[in-house]
């Protein structure tokens, strides 16, 4: 991990606001923390203040945000993907699920992940419920509860 972070400590606190963390914190490596706001085709966006943009859109997705924040700058020919436990999930901004591709790597991933294939939200949105369901994400009285996967064990 980057000692010295690609954005001011606001910019990063704002960021983890957004974040539902699991209750192990940020040591787990298992569960995926979910993006609360705003999501464009399914994957997290941030928006970036104009002196730390890395490219000419002021929106960014949150996985690249992510992996900026924790392992700093990252080329703009590379894609940040996710290896989700449970399969690819564009919500999750957990950096022990994102890793660095090429373009080529990124079209070819999502046709080995559980079922996914790009250009059909609808798979996606099955596989999140489901997997949501799995990890304990409950909605009661439109507040969020979440119970990680080793909380149900104890």
């Amino acid at each position: 991990m980057s000692s010295i972070s690609f954005y001011p400590f606001y910019l990063i606190e704002r960021f983890w606001s957004k974040v539902l963390i699991c209750q192990h914190g940020m040591i787990c490596k298992d569960c995926c923390w979910l993006w609360k706001g705003c999501t464009i085709r399914g994957y997290g966006m941030f928006r970036i203040p104009k002196p730390y943009r890395q490219g000419k859109s002021e929106n960014e997705r949150a996985n690249r945000v992510c992996w900026r924040i924790i392992y700093g700058p990252i080329s703009e020919s590379l894609h940040v993907l996710h290896n989700c436990p449970p399969g690819d999930n564009p919500t999750c901004v957990n950096y022990w699920h994102l890793w660095t591709g090429t373009d080529l790597e990124n079209k070819q991933v999502p046709y080995t992940k559980i079922g996914t294939h790009m250009g059909k939200a609808t798979d996606f949105v099955n596989i999140l419920r489901h997997m949501l369901a799995e990890n304990g994400l409950l909605l009661r009285n439109s507040s969020l509860r979440i119970f990680c996967q080793y909380s149900k064990q104890r």
